[in-house]
């Protein structure tokens, strides 16, 4: 996977419904190209799926993400456990008797809520929760004619404007506008699940503290970006600590190690924690899930 590829999957991370010509346009090449390019990421694995939820905004929520430790007694219900409580999202196993959990909560006791549940599962020693900072979106009200269009959508969010506009009923044309709202609103995200270890290469997290006196947090990511430009994929940056989770997407194990000497020669930074770790599970949490309550409240259940 090289960077043309960890470009696509970050536009598709945005917005899954962008067209293939729109990626060609920004990025220089023929939207053919790009399509190709699309399929194969689908045919490995790397893209597992596409989704539309609300965003944080609409159900008046942060995102957070869990760092577990076990006690290596969990068995394979222990993920399922977890992911049955609608503040969980995508749970993935770290190297060691560890878990990442990207959560959703509303409000402090909604943290807190979310943190008990897991310390009372017999086989945890340690929860850290960590708020982030990540794109909140509006708080918006749907039109019923969105709502329409959104229960067909729920189901497979990159189908075709024609065929949405053939099962609702409504024209092409108020199709395609409303979508266009749908995503200017920022009310909803069209978003993919990915797991970029099912191609050619490996994903890690660095766990990257800094000494804030010394540096601050567009520092930071300018000097990530700058030094791995072509293993540095996404930061999960907490909203409480100089601290960033960041994302890398490498070839090797041996780059991997290098990277981590690259960073540890950095002396704002505190500390390095690297983690390896298995695709994650998903789960529906209470944005997809309040999603479908709201179309089917409305009287447009998921199609």
């Amino acid at each position: 996977m090289d960077g043309l590829d960890r470009q696509i999957l970050l536009d598709l991370s945005d917005n899954c419904r962008v067209t293939y010509q729109g990626m060609a346009q920004k990025h220089n090449v023929s939207a053919n190209a790009i399509k190709k390019r699309v399929m194969k990421l689908l045919s490995l694995g790397v893209i597992e799926g596409f989704f539309v939820e609300l965003t944080y905004a609409m159900i008046d929520a942060e995102p957070c993400m869990a760092i577990v430790t076990t006690d290596g007694t969990e068995d394979e219900s222990f993920i399922e456990t977890i992911g049955n409580n609608p503040l969980a999202g995508p749970i993935g196993k770290l190297t060691g008797s560890m878990y990442n959990i990207i959560g959703v909560y509303q409000g402090s006791s909604s943290l807190a809520e979310l943190g008990s549940s897991i310390r009372n599962i017999p086989c945890v020693i340690n929860v850290e929760l960590h708020p982030l900072i990540l794109f909140k979106g509006n708080k918006i009200d749907f039109s019923v004619t969105e709502k329409k269009v959104l229960q067909y959508l729920v189901s497979d969010p990159r189908m075709a404007i024609s065929e949405v506009a053939k099962k609702s009923g409504l024209t092409s044309r108020t199709v395609r506008n409303t979508i266009n709202e749908l995503i200017s609103g920022s009310g909803v995200h069209f978003g993919i699940h990915m797991n970029p270890s099912a191609g050619t290469g490996i994903t890690v997290m660095i766990r990257i503290h800094w000494e804030e006196k010394a540096i601050n947090v567009g520092e930071v990511l300018t000097y990530l970006s700058k030094t791995f430009p072509e293993e540095f994929f996404v930061p999960l940056l907490s909203a409480t600590n100089p601290l960033v989770f960041a994302i890398f997407l490498t070839s090797d194990l041996r780059r991997i190690q290098e990277i981590n000497q690259i960073l540890r020669q950095k002396t704002e930074f505190t500390t390095i924690i690297t983690y390896l770790g298995e695709p994650a599970r998903l789960f529906p949490d209470l944005k997809q899930l309040r999603l479908k309550e709201i179309l089917s409240e409305a009287g447009f259940p998921a199609k």
